[in-house]
């Protein structure tokens, strides 16, 4: 009896044994399929890679037409940068230089930015401060017309135009020398304009509006009326009588692009201090009396008595 107690006592503990058993094994089979599921995602996943990728490495690897003929110049052009020839260096240079000024994102020093935002405010916080005193709203069309007398444009139209209605031997000099000033402003602008491309204070409205002149840095407007004002007072004086009226037309003129919000403070003195570096230019290179006369004879197709 004894012995078949301890024989069913111990049939028992191996039911129990048993039963406790299938639990961990149901769990550890649950953690298996998981597993199992995420293996399988993995492959999912890996099979989707490679049939999207695998069209693109084999139109490198083995593609005729385009796709061949770019990577062959690429390689190429890749060889030829390695050689050391003066040409081919100046050219990496200028390559170099061309996809600085044409890529989107620039990186701006800490200290600059700082800089930018006290003008920006300090702009902000001198125009509240004139609107409190001056009726802004009903000089808009003062500004306006302001904005179009030291435009780039009807300065170079008056400026051809004067020298076939004048038709005056004695003002040739002075013509052609402010028409050349004039259009060596508009072309360092617009190169620095594209450089800097700073944005402006408000949207450009301005009907005359070409490329560069969308940025903000330095301001055209200033910058022409300091080389005119320059070079009526130094080139080729005028009248005392005249320079009061002149002085403040280019004093008005600098005032009316902050009042109207298109440059901010730096704009404005970055174009002064440029339009009397060109004005130290032109004077250093001052056309004499016959190489103005044979010019404008060049240009009008018209021989001028005197000219040769």
């Amino acid at each position: 009896m004894s012995k078949k107690k301890e024989g069913g006592e111990c049939n028992n503990e191996r039911r129990r044994g048993g039963e406790g058993d299938e639990p961990r094994q149901g769990g550890g089979g649950k953690e298996e399929g998981r597993r199992e599921e995420a293996r399988e995602r993995e492959r999912e996943r890996a099979r989707y890679q490679e049939n999207t990728e695998a069209p693109m490495h084999d139109e490198e690897r083995h593609g005729d037409g385009d796709g061949q003929n770019r990577s062959l110049r690429v390689e190429e052009f890749m060889e030829l940068s390695k050689l050391s020839t003066p040409g081919l260096t100046c050219f990496n240079k200028v390559i170099s230089i061309f996809s600085i000024l044409t890529s989107d994102k620039r990186e701006i020093s800490t200290t600059l930015r700082k800089a930018l935002a006290v003008d920006a405010y300090l702009t902000d916080e001198f125009v509240k401060l004139v609107e409190k005193i001056l009726p802004l709203r009903q000089l808009k069309v003062h500004n306006k017309l302001l904005e179009i007398s030291c435009h780039g444009i009807p300065w170079l139209a008056v400026s051809l135009i004067s020298i076939w209605v004048f038709n005056a031997k004695s003002l040739y000099q002075m013509q052609m020398n402010l028409l050349i000033g004039l259009l060596l402003d508009i072309i360092v602008i617009a190169v620095l304009k594209a450089v800097t491309r700073r944005r402006r204070p408000t949207t450009n409205d301005d009907p005359f509006s070409l490329g560069p002149d969308k940025y903000s840095f330095p301001s055209g407007h200033s910058s022409r009326s300091a080389f005119v004002v320059y070079f009526f007072f130094n080139l080729w004086p005028i009248s005392l009588i005249y320079s009061p009226p002149l002085l403040a037309w280019s004093f008005s003129v600098c005032m009316s692009r902050l009042l109207m919000r298109r440059h901010y403070i730096l704009d404005v003195i970055g174009g002064i201090l440029l339009g009397i570096f060109e004005g130290l230019l032109i004077g250093y290179i001052y056309l004499e009396q016959e190489t103005c006369m044979y010019l404008i004879s060049w240009i009008a197709d018209d021989k001028i008595p005197g000219s040769e």
